[in-house]
Protein backbone atom coordinates (compact mmCIF):
# COMPACT_ATOMS: atom_id res chain seq x y z
CA UNK A 1 0.00 0.00 0.00
CA UNK A 2 1.51 3.70 -1.20
CA UNK A 3 0.64 6.97 -0.37
CA UNK A 4 -1.58 7.13 -3.35
CA UNK A 5 -3.66 4.55 -2.18
CA UNK A 6 -4.84 6.61 0.71
CA UNK A 7 -4.51 10.42 0.41
CA UNK A 8 -6.63 12.79 -0.47
CA UNK A 9 -6.93 13.75 -3.83
CA UNK A 10 -9.17 16.66 -3.51
CA UNK A 11 -7.31 19.82 -1.60
CA UNK A 12 -8.21 23.11 -0.35
CA UNK A 13 -5.30 25.79 -1.31
CA UNK A 14 -5.30 28.97 -1.24
CA UNK A 15 -2.52 31.58 -2.85
CA UNK A 16 0.21 33.35 -1.06
CA UNK A 17 -2.04 36.84 -1.73
CA UNK A 18 -5.32 35.12 0.15
CA UNK A 19 -6.29 37.49 2.92
CA UNK A 20 -5.73 35.54 6.67
CA UNK A 21 -9.73 36.82 6.91
CA UNK A 22 -10.18 34.59 4.07
CA UNK A 23 -8.22 31.84 4.83
CA UNK A 24 -9.59 31.82 8.41
CA UNK A 25 -13.28 31.66 7.21
CA UNK A 26 -12.16 29.05 4.47
CA UNK A 27 -10.29 26.56 7.45
CA UNK A 28 -14.31 26.98 9.62
CA UNK A 29 -16.15 26.00 6.67
CA UNK A 30 -14.35 23.25 5.65
CA UNK A 31 -13.55 21.88 9.05
CA UNK A 32 -9.75 22.20 8.68
CA UNK A 33 -6.85 23.01 10.41
CA UNK A 34 -4.44 23.35 7.87
CA UNK A 35 -4.42 24.86 4.28
CA UNK A 36 -1.48 24.09 1.47
CA UNK A 37 -0.58 27.62 0.02
CA UNK A 38 -0.26 27.08 -3.81
CA UNK A 39 1.64 29.45 -6.74
CA UNK A 40 1.27 28.67 -9.99
CA UNK A 41 0.08 25.04 -9.28
CA UNK A 42 3.41 25.04 -6.70
CA UNK A 43 3.39 24.21 -3.33
CA UNK A 44 5.11 27.16 -1.48
CA UNK A 45 4.05 27.09 1.81
CA UNK A 46 1.19 25.88 4.49
CA UNK A 47 -0.71 28.03 7.08
CA UNK A 48 -2.59 26.40 9.96
CA UNK A 49 -5.06 27.73 12.15
CA UNK A 50 -2.93 28.42 14.75
CA UNK A 51 -0.54 30.40 12.39
CA UNK A 52 -3.74 32.86 11.60
CA UNK A 53 -4.49 33.14 15.11
CA UNK A 54 -0.85 34.23 15.74
CA UNK A 55 -1.51 37.03 13.96
CA UNK A 56 -4.50 38.49 15.30
CA UNK A 57 -4.08 41.45 17.17
CA UNK A 58 -3.09 40.96 21.08
CA UNK A 59 -5.92 41.64 23.73
CA UNK A 60 -4.32 45.24 25.02
CA UNK A 61 -4.61 46.28 21.12
CA UNK A 62 -5.49 49.99 20.40
CA UNK A 63 -7.30 48.70 17.60
CA UNK A 64 -11.25 49.40 16.85
CA UNK A 65 -12.98 46.76 15.91
CA UNK A 66 -13.28 47.79 12.14
CA UNK A 67 -9.03 48.26 11.93
CA UNK A 68 -9.22 44.64 13.11
CA UNK A 69 -10.99 43.23 10.34
CA UNK A 70 -9.38 45.68 8.12
CA UNK A 71 -5.70 44.38 9.35
CA UNK A 72 -7.17 40.52 8.63
CA UNK A 73 -8.86 41.51 5.50
CA UNK A 74 -5.70 42.86 4.08
CA UNK A 75 -3.23 40.55 5.27
CA UNK A 76 -1.79 37.90 2.67
CA UNK A 77 -1.15 34.66 4.37
CA UNK A 78 2.49 34.51 2.85
CA UNK A 79 3.24 36.60 5.69
CA UNK A 80 2.49 33.69 8.05
CA UNK A 81 2.77 30.43 6.27
CA UNK A 82 5.83 27.98 7.08
CA UNK A 83 7.68 27.91 4.04
CA UNK A 84 10.33 25.04 4.76
CA UNK A 85 8.02 21.76 4.44
CA UNK A 86 8.29 18.16 4.64
CA UNK A 87 6.41 16.66 1.89
CA UNK A 88 6.61 13.10 0.40
CA UNK A 89 5.64 11.38 -3.31
CA UNK A 90 2.69 9.62 -3.65
CA UNK A 91 4.28 6.34 -4.47
CA UNK A 92 6.37 6.53 -1.34
CA UNK A 93 5.48 3.34 1.17
CA UNK A 94 2.41 3.98 3.00
CA UNK A 95 4.55 3.42 6.89
CA UNK A 96 7.23 5.96 4.95
CA UNK A 97 4.49 8.82 5.12
CA UNK A 98 3.51 7.54 8.88
CA UNK A 99 6.81 8.16 10.57
CA UNK A 100 7.47 11.05 8.16
CA UNK A 101 3.95 12.86 9.48
CA UNK A 102 5.02 12.03 12.65
CA UNK A 103 8.13 13.61 12.65
CA UNK A 104 6.40 16.97 11.24
CA UNK A 105 5.31 19.68 12.98
CA UNK A 106 1.56 19.14 11.55
CA UNK A 107 -0.66 16.18 11.44
CA UNK A 108 -0.75 16.01 7.44
CA UNK A 109 1.76 15.79 5.10
CA UNK A 110 1.07 17.35 1.70
CA UNK A 111 1.47 14.98 -1.40
CA UNK A 112 3.83 16.31 -4.38
CA UNK A 113 4.97 15.05 -7.68
CA UNK A 114 7.00 16.97 -10.34
CA UNK A 115 7.17 19.90 -7.86
CA UNK A 116 2.60 20.12 -7.55
CA UNK A 117 0.76 19.53 -5.23
CA UNK A 118 -1.44 16.30 -5.95
CA UNK A 119 -2.76 15.51 -2.76
CA UNK A 120 -2.42 15.56 1.05
CA UNK A 121 -2.03 12.73 3.62
CA UNK A 122 -3.81 13.22 7.11
CA UNK A 123 -3.31 10.80 10.43
CA UNK A 124 -7.35 9.79 9.83
CA UNK A 125 -5.86 8.54 6.29
CA UNK A 126 -2.82 6.69 8.12
CA UNK A 127 -5.01 5.53 11.07
CA UNK A 128 -7.74 4.19 8.31
CA UNK A 129 -4.53 2.13 6.75
CA UNK A 130 -3.38 1.10 10.00
CA UNK A 131 -6.48 -0.94 11.13
CA UNK A 132 -6.57 -2.19 7.97
CA UNK A 133 -3.29 -3.79 8.30
CA UNK A 134 -3.98 -4.21 12.09
CA UNK A 135 -7.26 -6.18 11.84
CA UNK A 136 -6.08 -8.74 9.03
CA UNK A 137 -3.18 -9.72 11.61
CA UNK A 138 -5.24 -10.51 14.65
CA UNK A 139 -2.87 -9.12 17.14
CA UNK A 140 -4.74 -8.92 20.24
CA UNK A 141 -3.57 -5.14 21.79
CA UNK A 142 -5.31 -3.23 23.90
CA UNK A 143 -5.82 0.77 24.38
CA UNK A 144 -3.66 0.36 27.41
CA UNK A 145 -0.84 -0.83 25.58
CA UNK A 146 -0.51 2.87 23.36
CA UNK A 147 -2.58 5.18 25.45
CA UNK A 148 -0.81 7.96 27.32
CA UNK A 149 -1.42 8.34 31.29
CA UNK A 150 -1.38 11.33 33.37
CA UNK A 151 -2.43 13.46 30.57
CA UNK A 152 -2.56 17.17 30.66
CA UNK A 153 -6.15 18.86 32.23
CA UNK A 154 -8.09 21.24 32.57
CA UNK A 155 -11.00 22.10 34.52
CA UNK A 156 -14.42 23.62 33.78
CA UNK A 157 -13.69 27.04 35.55
CA UNK A 158 -10.43 27.57 33.98
CA UNK A 159 -10.72 30.81 31.28
CA UNK A 160 -10.72 29.44 27.32
CA UNK A 161 -7.55 31.65 26.64
CA UNK A 162 -5.53 29.83 29.59
CA UNK A 163 -6.50 26.37 28.62
CA UNK A 164 -6.05 27.40 24.96
CA UNK A 165 -2.21 28.96 25.77
CA UNK A 166 -1.38 25.81 27.73
CA UNK A 167 -2.53 23.71 24.28
CA UNK A 168 -0.46 25.86 22.23
CA UNK A 169 2.94 25.15 24.66
CA UNK A 170 2.29 21.98 24.69
CA UNK A 171 1.38 21.49 21.34
CA UNK A 172 -1.76 19.32 21.46
CA UNK A 173 -5.06 19.28 20.47
CA UNK A 174 -7.58 18.02 23.34
CA UNK A 175 -7.50 18.54 27.20
CA UNK A 176 -9.49 16.18 29.49
CA UNK A 177 -11.96 18.36 31.55
CA UNK A 178 -12.17 17.23 34.93
CA UNK A 179 -13.52 18.09 38.44
CA UNK A 180 -11.15 18.05 41.40
CA UNK A 181 -11.52 14.06 41.91
CA UNK A 182 -10.45 13.57 38.53
CA UNK A 183 -13.84 12.41 37.03
CA UNK A 184 -14.28 13.65 33.95
CA UNK A 185 -16.85 15.78 32.69
CA UNK A 186 -15.66 16.78 29.17
CA UNK A 187 -13.36 17.21 26.22
CA UNK A 188 -11.56 21.03 25.36
CA UNK A 189 -10.38 20.59 21.46
CA UNK A 190 -8.78 22.94 19.13
CA UNK A 191 -12.27 22.66 17.32
CA UNK A 192 -14.11 23.74 20.12
CA UNK A 193 -12.12 26.99 20.60
CA UNK A 194 -12.31 27.52 17.03
CA UNK A 195 -16.41 27.02 17.37
CA UNK A 196 -16.25 29.39 20.28
CA UNK A 197 -14.44 32.07 17.98
CA UNK A 198 -17.47 32.23 15.42
CA UNK A 199 -19.75 34.85 15.23
CA UNK A 200 -23.13 35.42 14.38
CA UNK A 201 -21.97 38.30 11.68
CA UNK A 202 -18.91 36.52 9.67
CA UNK A 203 -17.65 39.91 8.83
CA UNK A 204 -16.74 40.49 12.47
CA UNK A 205 -15.78 36.99 13.17
CA UNK A 206 -12.34 37.31 13.08
CA UNK A 207 -12.16 40.76 15.13
CA UNK A 208 -14.51 39.73 17.90
CA UNK A 209 -12.59 36.03 18.33
CA UNK A 210 -9.61 38.12 19.85
CA UNK A 211 -12.42 39.38 22.96
CA UNK A 212 -14.02 36.40 22.93
CA UNK A 213 -11.45 33.62 24.39
CA UNK A 214 -10.94 36.17 27.48
CA UNK A 215 -14.36 35.41 28.25
CA UNK A 216 -15.68 32.39 27.94
CA UNK A 217 -14.83 29.49 30.70
CA UNK A 218 -13.79 25.96 29.17
CA UNK A 219 -17.27 24.44 30.99
CA UNK A 220 -19.55 27.02 28.55
CA UNK A 221 -17.36 25.50 25.53
CA UNK A 222 -16.13 21.85 26.18
CA UNK A 223 -17.53 18.37 24.08
CA UNK A 224 -19.63 16.71 26.09
CA UNK A 225 -21.17 13.91 26.71
CA UNK A 226 -17.59 12.20 25.49
CA UNK A 227 -16.75 9.02 24.20
CA UNK A 228 -14.56 6.80 26.28
CA UNK A 229 -13.14 3.42 26.47
CA UNK A 230 -11.18 1.40 29.03
CA UNK A 231 -8.09 0.15 29.03
CA UNK A 232 -9.15 -3.06 28.07
CA UNK A 233 -10.90 -1.84 24.72
CA UNK A 234 -9.20 -3.76 21.62
CA UNK A 235 -7.08 -1.17 19.44
CA UNK A 236 -9.19 -2.29 16.39
CA UNK A 237 -12.37 -1.52 18.51
CA UNK A 238 -11.08 2.48 19.66
CA UNK A 239 -9.58 2.80 16.02
CA UNK A 240 -12.75 2.06 14.74
CA UNK A 241 -15.02 4.48 16.77
CA UNK A 242 -12.38 7.00 16.46
CA UNK A 243 -12.62 7.14 12.64
CA UNK A 244 -16.57 6.64 12.81
CA UNK A 245 -16.98 9.72 15.06
CA UNK A 246 -14.15 11.38 13.47
CA UNK A 247 -12.71 12.64 16.75
CA UNK A 248 -8.97 12.73 17.58
CA UNK A 249 -8.59 11.67 20.65
CA UNK A 250 -10.38 8.84 23.53
CA UNK A 251 -10.14 9.36 27.25
CA UNK A 252 -9.60 6.57 29.08
CA UNK A 253 -11.52 6.21 32.25
CA UNK A 254 -12.39 3.00 34.75
CA UNK A 255 -15.47 2.59 37.08
CA UNK A 256 -17.50 5.93 38.27
CA UNK A 257 -15.62 7.71 34.77
CA UNK A 258 -12.65 8.45 36.50
CA UNK A 259 -9.81 9.50 33.89
CA UNK A 260 -6.84 6.88 33.63
CA UNK A 261 -5.30 8.48 30.25
CA UNK A 262 -6.14 8.98 26.61
CA UNK A 263 -5.79 7.67 23.17
CA UNK A 264 -5.35 9.99 20.08
CA UNK A 265 -4.94 9.37 17.00
CA UNK A 266 -0.89 10.18 16.41
CA UNK A 267 -0.58 7.44 19.34
CA UNK A 268 -2.21 4.78 16.69
CA UNK A 269 -0.08 6.09 13.94
CA UNK A 270 2.90 5.82 16.07
CA UNK A 271 1.59 2.00 17.03
CA UNK A 272 1.80 1.91 12.90
CA UNK A 273 5.11 2.73 12.82
CA UNK A 274 6.69 1.03 15.69
CA UNK A 275 4.90 -2.26 16.05
CA UNK A 276 6.82 -4.92 15.82
CA UNK A 277 3.91 -7.40 14.41
CA UNK A 278 3.41 -5.47 11.62
CA UNK A 279 5.18 -5.81 8.06
CA UNK A 280 8.43 -3.53 8.00
CA UNK A 281 8.66 -0.14 6.17
CA UNK A 282 10.20 -0.81 2.99
CA UNK A 283 13.34 0.54 1.95
CA UNK A 284 16.04 -0.44 -0.37
CA UNK A 285 18.96 -2.23 1.53
CA UNK A 286 21.05 -1.90 -1.32
CA UNK A 287 20.57 1.76 -2.07
CA UNK A 288 24.45 2.28 -1.56
CA UNK A 289 24.62 1.05 -5.19
CA UNK A 290 23.12 3.82 -6.94
CA UNK A 291 23.94 6.57 -4.26
CA UNK A 292 27.24 7.97 -5.20
CA UNK A 293 27.38 9.23 -8.65
CA UNK A 294 27.58 12.30 -10.27
CA UNK A 295 24.67 14.35 -8.47
CA UNK A 296 26.51 12.89 -4.98
CA UNK A 297 29.63 14.68 -6.50
CA UNK A 298 27.76 17.58 -6.90
CA UNK A 299 25.58 18.19 -3.86
CA UNK A 300 28.31 16.45 -1.32
CA UNK A 301 31.16 18.27 -2.73
CA UNK A 302 31.02 21.40 0.35
CA UNK A 303 31.48 18.89 2.62
CA UNK A 304 35.33 18.57 2.59
CA UNK A 305 37.78 21.37 1.49
CA UNK A 306 41.59 20.77 0.84
CA UNK A 307 42.03 21.90 4.14
CA UNK A 308 40.14 19.13 6.00
CA UNK A 309 41.27 16.44 3.75
CA UNK A 310 45.31 17.54 4.63
CA UNK A 311 44.04 17.98 8.37
CA UNK A 312 42.70 14.10 8.61
CA UNK A 313 45.67 12.76 6.48
CA UNK A 314 48.24 14.21 8.72
CA UNK A 315 46.32 12.73 11.69
CA UNK A 316 46.19 9.33 9.44
CA UNK A 317 50.44 9.48 8.90
CA UNK A 318 50.69 10.38 12.17
CA UNK A 319 48.66 7.21 14.05
CA UNK A 320 49.34 4.46 11.61
CA UNK A 321 53.34 5.66 12.22
CA UNK A 322 54.48 4.06 9.03
CA UNK A 323 57.93 3.75 6.83
CA UNK A 324 58.22 5.37 3.59
CA UNK A 325 56.61 3.00 0.30
CA UNK A 326 54.17 1.50 2.87
CA UNK A 327 51.27 -0.66 1.36
CA UNK A 328 47.93 1.21 2.23
CA UNK A 329 44.28 0.10 1.06
CA UNK A 330 42.25 3.02 0.98
CA UNK A 331 38.52 1.06 1.31
CA UNK A 332 35.33 3.16 0.21
CA UNK A 333 37.90 5.52 -1.57
CA UNK A 334 35.27 7.61 -3.02
CA UNK A 335 37.08 9.79 -5.71
CA UNK A 336 40.37 9.26 -4.13
CA UNK A 337 41.47 12.44 -2.34
CA UNK A 338 42.72 10.60 1.24
CA UNK A 339 44.58 7.92 -1.60
CA UNK A 340 45.62 11.05 -3.31
CA UNK A 341 46.98 12.89 -0.50
CA UNK A 342 48.65 9.57 0.95
CA UNK A 343 50.34 9.17 -2.23
CA UNK A 344 51.58 12.47 -1.97
CA UNK A 345 53.39 11.08 1.35
CA UNK A 346 55.13 8.44 -0.46
CA UNK A 347 52.97 5.24 0.66
CA UNK A 348 51.41 2.77 -1.74
CA UNK A 349 48.33 3.46 -1.71
CA UNK A 350 45.47 1.28 -3.27
CA UNK A 351 42.07 2.85 -3.40
CA UNK A 352 38.54 0.54 -3.25
CA UNK A 353 35.39 1.56 -4.08
CA UNK A 354 31.85 0.28 -5.63
CA UNK A 355 30.73 3.36 -7.08
CA UNK A 356 32.63 3.56 -10.79
CA UNK A 357 31.85 7.13 -11.21
CA UNK A 358 33.80 8.08 -8.23
CA UNK A 359 36.29 5.98 -9.48
CA UNK A 360 36.67 7.63 -12.64
CA UNK A 361 37.03 10.77 -10.63
CA UNK A 362 39.39 9.59 -8.92
CA UNK A 363 41.82 8.26 -11.83
CA UNK A 364 41.55 11.38 -13.60
CA UNK A 365 42.75 13.27 -10.67
CA UNK A 366 45.54 10.55 -10.12
CA UNK A 367 46.72 11.20 -14.11
CA UNK A 368 46.73 14.86 -13.47
CA UNK A 369 49.36 14.53 -10.38
CA UNK A 370 51.16 11.85 -12.10
CA UNK A 371 50.68 9.31 -9.21
CA UNK A 372 51.15 5.41 -9.53
CA UNK A 373 47.62 4.71 -7.56
CA UNK A 374 45.77 1.90 -8.08
CA UNK A 375 42.24 2.43 -7.70
CA UNK A 376 39.85 -0.72 -7.92
CA UNK A 377 35.93 -1.44 -8.14
CA UNK A 378 34.22 -3.92 -6.18
CA UNK A 379 32.47 -5.01 -3.30
CA UNK A 380 33.92 -4.39 0.38
CA UNK A 381 32.72 -7.88 1.46
CA UNK A 382 34.80 -9.32 -1.14
CA UNK A 383 38.28 -8.10 -1.12
CA UNK A 384 40.66 -10.06 -3.41
CA UNK A 385 43.84 -9.75 -0.95
CA UNK A 386 45.85 -11.81 1.49
CA UNK A 387 48.87 -10.53 3.63
CA UNK A 388 49.31 -7.60 1.09
CA UNK A 389 48.90 -4.24 3.33
CA UNK A 390 50.63 -2.85 5.95
CA UNK A 391 47.43 -0.81 7.04
CA UNK A 392 44.14 -0.70 5.69
CA UNK A 393 41.97 3.00 6.49
CA UNK A 394 38.27 3.39 6.64
CA UNK A 395 37.28 6.42 6.55
CA UNK A 396 34.69 9.19 6.77
CA UNK A 397 31.86 6.85 8.12
CA UNK A 398 32.13 4.51 5.37
CA UNK A 399 31.06 1.96 7.85
CA UNK A 400 27.42 0.79 8.46
CA UNK A 401 25.95 0.29 4.85
CA UNK A 402 24.74 -3.33 5.77
CA UNK A 403 23.04 -5.81 8.23
CA UNK A 404 25.26 -6.58 10.73
CA UNK A 405 26.49 -9.64 10.15
CA UNK A 406 27.46 -7.99 5.95
CA UNK A 407 29.35 -5.45 8.72
CA UNK A 408 31.15 -7.61 10.52
CA UNK A 409 31.65 -9.95 7.00
CA UNK A 410 33.89 -6.79 6.06
CA UNK A 411 36.24 -6.38 9.27
CA UNK A 412 36.74 -10.14 8.29
CA UNK A 413 37.77 -9.31 4.83
CA UNK A 414 40.10 -5.82 6.80
CA UNK A 415 41.95 -8.60 8.71
CA UNK A 416 42.47 -11.28 6.26
CA UNK A 417 44.00 -8.45 3.74
CA UNK A 418 46.19 -7.43 6.36
CA UNK A 419 50.09 -8.70 7.18
CA UNK A 420 50.78 -9.59 10.35
CA UNK A 421 51.21 -6.81 12.67
CA UNK A 422 48.88 -4.54 10.04
CA UNK A 423 47.27 -1.51 10.87
CA UNK A 424 43.28 -0.81 11.10
CA UNK A 425 42.28 3.11 10.93
CA UNK A 426 38.39 3.15 11.07
CA UNK A 427 36.63 6.52 11.55
CA UNK A 428 32.53 7.08 12.12
CA UNK A 429 30.49 9.69 13.39
CA UNK A 430 30.11 9.15 17.30
CA UNK A 431 26.21 8.04 17.74
CA UNK A 432 25.96 9.68 20.67
CA UNK A 433 27.07 13.25 20.24
CA UNK A 434 25.53 12.49 16.03
CA UNK A 435 21.87 12.24 17.99
CA UNK A 436 22.23 15.42 20.69
CA UNK A 437 22.76 17.45 17.11
CA UNK A 438 20.03 15.54 15.42
CA UNK A 439 18.27 18.07 13.15
CA UNK A 440 15.10 16.48 11.01
CA UNK A 441 15.95 19.06 8.26
CA UNK A 442 19.13 20.99 7.41
CA UNK A 443 20.16 22.91 4.10
CA UNK A 444 23.53 22.38 2.49
CA UNK A 445 25.44 24.37 -0.43
CA UNK A 446 26.52 22.26 -3.47
CA UNK A 447 28.13 23.00 -6.96
CA UNK A 448 26.97 25.49 -9.59
CA UNK A 449 25.19 26.93 -7.04
CA UNK A 450 22.75 23.97 -5.88
CA UNK A 451 20.91 23.39 -2.70
CA UNK A 452 21.04 20.06 -0.93
CA UNK A 453 18.56 19.55 1.64
CA UNK A 454 18.98 16.83 4.48
CA UNK A 455 16.26 15.30 6.51
CA UNK A 456 17.36 12.50 9.02
CA UNK A 457 15.70 10.33 11.19
CA UNK A 458 17.05 7.81 14.09
CA UNK A 459 15.86 4.10 14.65
CA UNK A 460 16.60 3.62 17.96
CA UNK A 461 15.21 0.21 17.99
CA UNK A 462 18.09 -0.97 15.29
CA UNK A 463 20.27 2.10 16.15
CA UNK A 464 20.40 3.26 12.07
CA UNK A 465 20.19 6.81 11.01
CA UNK A 466 18.10 7.21 7.61
CA UNK A 467 18.99 10.21 5.62
CA UNK A 468 16.78 11.65 2.96
CA UNK A 469 18.86 13.59 0.55
CA UNK A 470 17.13 16.25 -1.93
CA UNK A 471 19.46 18.00 -4.47
CA UNK A 472 18.14 21.30 -5.77
CA UNK A 473 19.28 22.96 -8.86
CA UNK A 474 19.76 26.09 -9.81
CA UNK A 475 16.65 26.20 -12.47
CA UNK A 476 14.69 24.42 -9.81
CA UNK A 477 14.85 21.22 -10.89
CA UNK A 478 15.17 18.45 -7.89
CA UNK A 479 16.78 14.65 -7.72
CA UNK A 480 16.05 12.67 -4.71
CA UNK A 481 18.73 10.46 -3.52
CA UNK A 482 18.07 7.16 -2.49
CA UNK A 483 17.40 6.93 1.69
CA UNK A 484 20.61 6.27 2.83
CA UNK A 485 20.72 4.15 5.68
CA UNK A 486 23.55 3.61 8.04
CA UNK A 487 23.94 1.12 11.18
CA UNK A 488 25.42 3.40 13.91
CA UNK A 489 27.93 1.38 16.65
CA UNK A 490 28.72 2.12 19.48
CA UNK A 491 32.26 1.51 20.94
CA UNK A 492 31.74 -1.82 22.84
CA UNK A 493 29.63 -3.28 19.66
CA UNK A 494 33.10 -2.14 17.05
CA UNK A 495 35.39 -3.83 20.44
CA UNK A 496 33.41 -7.15 19.81
CA UNK A 497 33.29 -7.06 16.33
CA UNK A 498 37.35 -6.57 16.07
CA UNK A 499 37.98 -8.76 18.53
CA UNK A 500 35.86 -11.63 16.60
CA UNK A 501 38.26 -11.19 13.92
CA UNK A 502 41.47 -11.36 15.11
CA UNK A 503 42.10 -7.50 15.36
CA UNK A 504 43.42 -5.96 18.85
CA UNK A 505 42.26 -2.30 19.79
CA UNK A 506 45.43 -0.04 20.13
CA UNK A 507 43.59 3.28 20.60
CA UNK A 508 40.33 5.50 20.07
CA UNK A 509 40.09 8.71 19.32
CA UNK A 510 37.68 11.61 19.44
CA UNK A 511 38.95 13.54 16.21
CA UNK A 512 41.65 14.07 14.48
CA UNK A 513 43.42 16.43 16.72
CA UNK A 514 44.45 13.05 18.61
CA UNK A 515 42.74 13.11 21.88
CA UNK A 516 41.31 10.12 23.63
CA UNK A 517 37.61 9.11 22.72
CA UNK A 518 35.03 11.15 24.99
CA UNK A 519 31.23 8.98 24.51
CA UNK A 520 28.87 12.59 25.07
CA UNK A 521 31.44 14.78 23.96
CA UNK A 522 33.30 13.92 20.85
CA UNK A 523 32.34 14.45 17.59
CA UNK A 524 33.89 11.28 16.00
CA UNK A 525 34.88 7.64 16.78
CA UNK A 526 37.88 6.66 15.41
CA UNK A 527 39.04 3.13 15.86
CA UNK A 528 42.80 2.06 15.76
CA UNK A 529 43.49 -1.92 16.01
CA UNK A 530 46.33 -4.15 14.68
CA UNK A 531 46.61 -7.88 13.32
CA UNK A 532 48.24 -8.99 16.83
CA UNK A 533 47.73 -9.72 20.31
CA UNK A 534 47.64 -6.27 21.40
CA UNK A 535 45.99 -5.13 24.68
CA UNK A 536 43.19 -2.60 24.64
CA UNK A 537 44.51 1.10 25.48
CA UNK A 538 42.52 3.79 26.05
Amino acid sequence: MNIRDVMQHSVMSASPNTSLALAWQLMKDHRIRHLPVVSDTQLVGIVTDRDIRGAFPSTATSLSQAEIVYHLGTTPVASCMTQDLMTIGPEADLRQGAQRILESPFSCLPVVEHDQLVGILTETDLLRAYLITYTSLHLPLTVQDYMQPLPHIATPDDLVRSAYQRMCTLRIRHLPVVTNGQQLMGMLSDRDVRQAEASTDPQLAAGESVDRLDQLTVGEIMTTPVYTVSGNTLIADAGQRLLERKLGCLPVVHAGNQLDGILTVTDLIRAYVTQPGLPPIEVDRNWYETFFDHHYQQGFSGFTTPDITQRQVAFIVKTLDLPPHSRVLDLGCGSGRHSLALGERGLQVVGYDLSETLLALARHDGDQRWFPIEFVQGDMRTLPYQDQFDAVICYFSTYGYFSDDDNRRVLEQVAVALKPGGKFLLDLTNRETALHHLATRRWWTGEQDSLLLEEAHFDARQSRFTHRWTLIQADGSRYHFPHMHVRAYALHELIHFVADVGLSVLGVYGSENGELFQPLISPRLILLAEKRGARLTL
